[in-house]
């Protein structure tokens, strides 16, 4: 008797939820795009997570041309937008002033929200591209200016974007480069960071990254093994990101229809492999990212809380994963270190 394959039956409801009361991750786009263009792309990475997250997506401050790699699919979807400088041609602002505005693009759209009746806390940061790259450098802003307030042992001050009580938790970086750009010349001085202002394309890069300019905060990066800017990315996660707090996911993609192009249409892994820093491997399941869903082989490296002795993938939440409201598949996929920033509300790993 033949055999018959039966198709995997997918755990994730069919249902749209609600999803003002969950925890927020605000989405920022890539440059020559604009945040309707990067939540269409997302729409795998909405399905596997609206039910334990509610996605935001800002757009950013400046116009400025279309990304050669989104006309042929997006070209319609004007105007098209940039947080940062990267070409010659782009408007020349200082720092100061290129602060603020994406400080009040990002508060707009946050207050927005808000006003849509959303009450979940503002977790994290997710980019792709040089929303990635900004992401980084808005965790790492955050670092700063908590570092300094404990070693003046008083409040923290209010970041850039003027909103009182944010901390963001973690980061997921999406083809991120290096250099980080420094929203805070006040308290952040290294040379290592590229001015808010200026051309973070043709930087000189420092011989080494400062202590106080390495990131810490836990951080997510996706890299796409055929992206022509892999060199860039691997920078960004190997020298300005701690490797106690980051986690790796590569996959061998296909990007649109063009070898070595950049952009969040891609072929993403439907497994990936989990390294523990020692060299141990264990197994994550149907690894996500935005994109098309494609059976493409990937692995991921995982720096965050290893484990002197790996198993299978899991949830941390209490009860084997009963004490929580997000979906078992998706609790065993995140990192350890983005499990225990939601909160116990939601996923009750007794952390918080």
């Amino acid at each position: 008797m033949p055999s018959i394959d039966i198709p995997p039956v997918s755990k994730i409801p069919s249902t749209k939820p609600d999803t003002r009361p969950l925890p927020r991750i605000l989405c920022l786009h890539g440059g020559g795009v604009n945040a309707t263009i990067f939540e269409a792309q997302s729409r795998s990475l909405i399905r596997h997570l609206q039910h334990s997250f509610r996605l935001v997506w800002a757009d950013a401050p400046f116009f400025c041309d279309p990304h050669s790699d989104v006309i042929d699919v997006y070209g319609s979807y004007a105007p098209f937008r940039r947080w940062l400088r990267w070409l010659p041609e782009h408007a020349e602002i200082d720092a100061e002033s290129c602060i603020e505005e994406i400080g009040y693009a990002i508060r707009t759209v946050m207050e927005n929200d808000d006003s849509e009746g959303a009450t979940g806390e503002w977790v994290g940061l997710m980019g792709f591209s040089q929303g990635a790259k900004l992401s980084a450098s808005i965790l790492l802003e955050q670092q700063a200016r908590e570092a300094k307030a404990r070693r003046e042992r008083r409040s923290v001050d209010i970041g850039f974007t003027g909103i009182p009580n944010l901390h963001w938790r973690f980061g997921i970086l999406l083809a991120g480069r290096a250099p980080l750009s420094n929203l805070n010349p006040e308290v952040l001085t290294s040379p290592a960071l590229v001015g808010a202002g200026d051309l973070s394309e043709g930087f000189q890069f420092c011989k080494e990254v400062d202590e106080d300019t390495i990131l810490r905060m836990p951080t997510l990066h996706v890299h796409g093994m055929a992206d022509a800017g892999l060199h860039l990315h691997r920078k960004l996660l190997h020298e300005y990101c701690s490797q106690d707090s980051t986690t790796l996911v590569e996959w061998e993609v296909k990007m649109s229809s063009q070898p070595g192009s950049h952009t969040a249409d891609a072929d993403i892994p439907n497994k990936a492999q989990q390294e523990a820093p020692q060299g141990k491997k264990e197994n994550m399941a149907d690894a996500r990212a935005p994109g098309h869903i494609a059976g493409v082989e990937g692995k991921s490296t995982d720096n965050t809380a290893a484990d002197p002795n790996p198993e299978a993938a899991r949830s941390h939440a209490k009860d084997g994963g009963q004490a929580s409201i997000v979906p078992q598949k998706i609790q065993e996929e995140l990192p350890e270190s983005i499990e225990r920033a939601v909160p116990n509300a939601i996923h009750d790993t007794g952390s918080k």
